[in-house]
């Protein structure tokens, strides 16, 4: 059983250890207060702490068969039991064998198959209860990295050494297998090789970096800055300072159009910049109402969708050719930031974070045709056509996955978490990889997660 206690104490009955044991959980830290049926006076300070809290480990060294479950044990603790069941014959779930009465609650749960180090953690403030001698916690909670169907599949991890704060957008070179990161709160962009699964360079001088887009044709690299409003442009391989365009506040999300060789830069109160590839000069600006978070370009029209969470919640459609708005759309919720465009089937995603939902949009009327809950803080939202998917990065600490029935019709398949603030990504048909910028926390170090769409 559980009791909820005050200051964050709660009773765990824990078979592992004989009869009950009460833990304080203060900021991620677990502080024992009495075990073993004896208690003391719950105040707080019965015991010292143990240090960080690090949950529960669940060791699956019999995953492969699906078998055998060996080592449910605290990580400040000993290997505690050994259990086997062989009605649990699907490779890749998680089982917990526990009392009929007990309730165990997760702060964050760590799942590492061991054969390749790929570790997944569930979702935080998991609570479980049993109603039966055998609970399976993974049949029940989230899929874990190696159950066979998983939609994406975690297969390389690549350090940010000396990153800090928040990450923001990313950027690929295909051919040259490198990512561009821009390490917003760190005033740097990355260079990885993901080949190597290694920093390349590092790009320095920049002033809260946002969106970046590299240019192969013209091996060129522009980097927004939101700071000082500039757009700065490098040499794709010497990564030399090219040229710095001035605009008036807050350069955010970058685009490329390949048709007409321009970039776009939504910056400032409300406008996008639109920049000459071949020569980095500012050709003009198209007015909006309000700072525009992310915007999509049509391919096969002349249209772009832009976000603009500051009027009204609405977005505004813009004719590229012309450079006017031509419609605005009603959005409904609050905090639209991500956008995805679904081009062929005529479809519109968009994020709200307030609440967090997926609204998909009609791009003739305008009109919402679906609607459902989200990850929170998501500020990345990607469409996989070949696969039929939905991607969508949140601070929250996941990555939803949702399956596309028809173009009308969504369902959230998956939801694979991540860790507190990882909400920007960047998805790329071409490698069948969508790569998650995970920021430094406490402890753990700044990443880039590499994750494999599945067929």
């Amino acid at each position: 059983m559980k009791h909820h206690l005050q200051d964050g104490t709660e009773s765990l009955a824990h078979p592992i250890r004989i009869n009950q044991a009460i833990f304080r959980l203060p900021s991620g830290s677990i502080v024992k207060l009495f075990t073993r049926g004896r208690p003391r006076k719950l105040d707080g300070s019965a015991s010292p702490a143990l240090g960080p809290c690090r949950g529960i480990d669940v060791n699956l060294p019999g995953v492969s068969d699906g078998r055998s479950s060996q080592g449910i044990h605290p990580r400040v603790g000993k290997l505690k039991v050994t259990a086997n069941d062989n009605r649990f014959n699907e490779a890749g779930k998680i089982g917990l064998w526990t009392k009929a009465d007990w309730v165990i609650h997760f702060d964050d749960l760590t799942v590492e198959e061991l054969r390749n180090g790929t570790m997944w953690t569930l979702s935080p403030e998991v609570c479980m209860k049993t109603a039966s001698l055998a609970f399976l916690v993974g049949a029940l909670a989230l899929p874990v990295a190696f159950r066979a169907g998983e939609p994406l599949r975690l297969v390389q991890k690549i350090p940010l050494p000396s990153v800090e704060g928040r990450i923001d957008h990313m950027s690929t070179d295909v051919q040259g297998q490198r990512l561009f990161v821009s390490a917003m709160g760190n005033n740097t962009l990355e260079v990885l090789d993901l080949k190597a699964g290694k920093r390349l360079a590092r790009l320095t001088g920049l002033r809260e970096p946002q969106g970046v887009f590299f240019v192969r044709k013209e091996d060129k690299i522009f980097v927004a800055n939101g700071d000082n409003g500039t757009c700065s442009v490098f040499d794709g391989s010497s990564y030399k300072l090219l040229a710095t365009v001035n605009f008036s506040s807050d350069a955010d999300n970058v685009r490329y159009d390949p048709s007409q060789k321009q970039i776009y830069v939504g910056y400032g109160e409300g406008a996008l910049g639109i920049l000459d590839v071949t020569t980095g000069q500012k050709v003009r600006d198209i007015p909006l109402r309000a700072h525009p978070e992310s915007f999509q370009l049509e391919e096969s029209g002349p249209r772009i969708f832009v976000n603009l969470p500051d009027a009204n919640h609405t977005v505004a459609v813009v004719d590229r050719s012309k450079g006017l708005v031509i419609a605005t759309w009603a959005v409904g919720e609050q905090a639209n930031f991500p956008m995805a465009l679904d081009e062929q089937d005529r479809r519109l995603f968009i994020v709200t974070r307030r609440p967090a939902r997926l609204l998909v949009l009609d791009t003739d009327s305008g009109k919402p045709v679906a609607d459902y809950p989200v990850v929170g803080d998501a500020d990345d939202i990607f469409y996989d056509a070949a696969r039929e998917r939905v991607y969508i990065s949140g601070g929250e600490g996941f990555i939803d996955i949702f399956g596309q029935s028809d173009k009308d019709h969504y369902q959230l398949s998956s939801r694979i978490p991540t860790r507190s603030g990882a909400r920007t990504s960047l998805f790329v048909p071409e490698l069948n990889r969508l790569y998650l910028a995970v920021p430094q926390r406490e402890n753990q170090g700044a990443e880039i997660r590499v994750y494999e769409a599945q067929p």
